[in-house]
C-alpha cells in the first residue's frame, strides 16, 4: 500500500534558475496543496534541536490537481511474437532456476495480447508448474504435478498444438544431483483450445498489462519458439524465435538470433551476466567469456524509475539560499515532504563552509524497507508526531 501522498523530484538538485520536476501520487485523484519549504532540521526526535521547516515564497504555493499514480516494481522482458498463423504446432522451450518459491502463482513466461486479455502463462506456484489460461473472458489453471526446487537448474518444454485444449510439458534438470529425480512429463488439459493467432508478446518472468503482474523470482536463459517441421516423413524443430540473453549484457535489450528478429527490451533492469547453466567457473570475467553468463535475474522487487506523470515543476529562485529544501504536499489524507537541493550559483561568492550532501546514498536507501515497523516504532511516531511511513525518519 502506497502513502497517501507521496511523490519524488527529478533532478534531485539543481542551481538558481534552473527547473525542478515533480511527479506526485495522491490517493483516489484527489486535489492537494503545495507550498516549497526549507529543511533547516528534519529530526522529530525532542531530544535533538527539534523539526525546523521554515515556508519559503514561491508561486506555486495553492492547489494542484491530483492524480493516483502506480510503482509498477518487478522486472521483465518483453518481446514482440512473428506471426504465429501457419504454425500447427509450437514448443516454448527455455532453462530455468527458481531462487525463490512463492506461494501465489509467478509467471516465468507468458505468450499474450497487448493487454492480457489473451494469455496463455507458464508459471510457478508453490514450487509445482502451473499454466494459466485467459480467453474470452474466462480464466483457468492446469496444475502439472511437476515441482522444481529453488537454486536448481532446469530444462522446461511447452508443447502446443493450435485450436487444441492439450498441453503437453516436459521438466529436466540440468546436471542432476544424486539421488534428484530423472526428467519428467505429463500432458494437461487447459478449460479452451490454445489460439496462436491471439498472441503478439512474450513476456519473460511475468505478464503484462501496462506493468509487471505475476513476477517470478529466479533465472531464465536461452528461451526459444519452436515450430514442428516434417522433412522428408522425420518431424523436426524448426526455430521461430531465440532470444539470446548472454549477448547486449551491458544494455537494457536482448536480441532474438532467430530468422524474425523480434529484438526484447527488460523492464525494471533485472541482472545481467549471471552464471548460465552452462557456466564452468574457467573464466570469472562475464566479458571474457558471455556464453557462460547469459542468464538473467529476475526480482518482483526490482524498480528502475516509476515514469510517473510530472505534477508541476518551477525555476529554482536566484533569491533561495544553498541548502536543503522541500515540496511539501497535502491532500485531506496526509502530507509528504519531497526534498531537493539548491546549489550556489556558478558565480555566487564561495562560504567558508561546504556541506557535501550523499545523494547517490539517499537514493539508494530512502525507500529501503527495513523491517521494523513495529509496535515500539509505531509508538515513536506518536510521541513524536513524526512521519509514520519510514521507520529512521
Amino acid at each position: 500500500m502506497q502513502p497517501p501522498i507521496i511523490g519524488y523530484c527529478d533532478p534531485l538538485r539543481g542551481r538558481p534558475g534552473q527547473r525542478i520536476a515533480f511527479h506526485v501520487s495522491s490517493g483516489g485523484g484527489r486535489p492537494f496543496s503545495a507550498r516549497v519549504v526549507r529543511i533547516v532540521c528534519g529530526d522529530p526526535n525532542p531530544q535533538g534541536p527539534g523539526l525546523d521547516i521554515r515556508e519559503v515564497a514561491s508561486d506555486l504555493c495553492g492547489e494542484h490537481p491530483g492524480q493516483e499514480q502506480i510503482v509498477p516494481i518487478g522486472s521483465c522482458g518483453l518481446a514482440a511474437l512473428p506471426a504465429l498463423r501457419g504454425h500447427g504446432a509450437l514448443s516454448a522451450v527455455f532453462n530455468v532456476r527458481p531462487t525463490r518459491l512463492n506461494d501465489d502463482l509467478r509467471a516465468i513466461l507468458s505468450l499474450q495480447d497487448t493487454e492480457a486479455t489473451q494469455v496463455l502463462m507458464v508459471g510457478l506456484e508453490r514450487g509445482e508448474l502451473v499454466l494459466l489460461q485467459r480467453r474470452d473472458g474466462q480464466e483457468g489453471r492446469a496444475a502439472t504435478g511437476l515441482r522444481l526446487e529453488a537454486g536448481q537448474w532446469y530444462a522446461v518444454r511447452v508443447d502446443l498444438i493450435d485450436d487444441s485444449s492439450a498441453v503437453a510439458v516436459r521438466l529436466e534438470p540440468i546436471e542432476a544431483r544424486p539421488l534428484r529425480p530423472k526428467g519428467q512429463g505429463t500432458v494437461v488439459s487447459l478449460a479452451a483450445p490454445v489460439d496462436f493467432q491471439a498472441w503478439s508478446r512474450i513476456t519473460f518472468a511475468a505478464a503484462w498489462s501496462g506493468r509487471p503482474q505475476h513476477c517470478f523470482n529466479g533465472q531464465i536463459e536461452q528461451p526459444q519458439l519452436r515450430a514442428k517441421r516434417d522433412d522428408n516423413g522425420r518431424s523436426e524443430d524448426e526455430i521461430v524465435a531465440a532470444w539470446d540473453f548472454s549477448q547486449r549484457i551491458n544494455q537494457q535489450t536482448f536480441p532474438d538470433v532467430g530468422p524474425h528478429g523480434c529484438d526484447g527490451t527488460l523492464v525494471n533492469v533485472p541482472t545481467r551476466a549471471v552464471r548460465g547453466s552452462n557456466w564452468t567457473g574457467n573464466e570469472m570475467n562475464w566479458r571474457h567469456a558471455p556464453q557462460h553468463y547469459g542468464a538473467i535475474h529476475f526480482h518482483d522487487d526490482d524498480l528502475s524509475d516509476c515514469k510517473w506523470a510530472e505534477s508541476l515543476s518551477f525555476a529554482i529562485s536566484p533569491e533561495w539560499d544553498s541548502g536543503i529544501y522541500g515540496l511539501e504536499v497535502q491532500n485531506e489524507l496526509g502530507t509528504d515532504i519531497i526534498p531537493f537541493y539548491v546549489l550556489p550559483a556558478k558565480q555566487a561568492p564561495r562560504k567558508p563552509i561546504a556541506v557535501l550532501a550523499s545523494t547517490f546514498t539517499h537514493v539508494a536507501y530512502a525507500n529501503h524497507a527495513r523491517g521494523n515497523f513495529d509496535e515500539a516504532f509505531r509508538e515513536r511516531v506518536r510521541a513524536w508526531q513524526a512521519y509514520p511511513w519510514n521507520p529512521t525518519m
